[in-house]
Parts: C-alpha cells; structure tokens; sequence
C-alpha cells in the first residue's frame, strides 16, 4: 500500500511540474475547465455588474431547464438569457448569451453589455481592444437588424460561436473552453 501511495505522489508532482515549469499559460485554462455551474454563474454576474453601468440588465434567477442545462434572464421581459451547460458533474461545459431579435432592437447596448461579459467571464485576461476585436471577427456590431450568419473564432483554447437566425427570430453567442 505504502508503494501504491508512493507512485501516486509521484505522478502528482510530475504532473504538478510539468504543467508548472513549461512557461504556459495551461494550468489556468484547465482550471477554468473545471469550474462549478455556481462559480460560472457568480463569474458572470460579477462581470456583468461590473459593466452594466445604467444599463437595464436585472439579472434574474438560475433555473434548471433540463438535465444539465440551466437558464437565468438578464431582463424583466426575458427576451435576453444566459443559457449554461453542465456535464454530470455539474462543471461548466459552455455558456450562451441568446436574445430575440425584439431584445436586439429594444436592449441593443444590454445586448452588447451581456456579450463582452460572456466574453470576460471565459477568459479574465480579455481586454477591452480585445473583446472588441472578438466581437468583430464574429461579425458582431451594433446593428439591430437580425440576419443569417454564423461565425466561429477561438482565442486562447476557447471557442466564440455566433449565431445570428432570421427564421429563429434569435441571436447567440456561445462561449466553449475546447
């Protein structure tokens, strides 16, 4: 047993100095693979609060929608949502800020608001140039006109999807660590 304990710990701090002593930036993006739904929701809440300024964004409460899917409002009227997805273990998988084309006239700049918070709350780091610049490689602008596009662009192990549906009447962004 005393052997099985020693090969164990071995493989732990090899592990704990390889991922420590390769000048990357890995242990961070594994350790935000393995967020819990609850960190994720408070992450993003803080960032959106943190950006809201006077924004009518009223953060609504977390309901589970199904087996590993969860749902919060970010207005009164619930044209505007964060959508979560969780695996068994109820770690964060992805996010999605999704709004109908009503919210993306009415709440253009919450829209917007809502989006760079999804973007800073999958990587901290983000800058406000650099979220701009993520946004417009998605083909995301302060138009209010709903149109069929999706776009895919990855920074930084993290996949940025936006879906854009005339026929859904529907905007998304989704947020997914690969």
């Amino acid at each position: 047993m005393k052997k099985f304990i020693w090969v164990f710990s071995l493989i732990i701090l090899a592990t704990v100095i390889s991922a420590c002593g390769n000048g990357n930036d890995t242990t961070k993006k594994e350790e935000n693979k393995k967020i819990s739904l609850n960190q994720y929701k408070k992450i993003f809440k803080q960032t959106i609060n943190k950006n809201k300024g006077n924004a009518e964004i009223k953060i609504g409460d977390l309901e589970k929608v199904d087996t590993g899917r969860y749902s919060m409002p970010l207005n009164s009227d619930g044209s505007m949502a964060l959508f979560i997805e969780v695996d068994k273990d109820k770690n964060f998988k992805n996010a999605k800020v999704a709004a109908t084309s009503e919210a993306l006239e009415i709440y253009n700049d919450e829209l917007h608001i809502a989006f760079n918070s999804l973007l800073k709350s999958m990587d901290k780091d983000l800058n406000e140039n650099q979220q701009k610049a993520v946004l417009k490689k998605l083909g995301i602008t302060n138009s209010t006109e709903l149109t069929d596009k999706i776009e895919v662009y990855t920074i930084d192990d993290i996949r940025f999807t936006y879906y854009s549906k005339i026929e859904n009447n529907s905007v998304i962004l989704e947020g997914e660590y690969k």
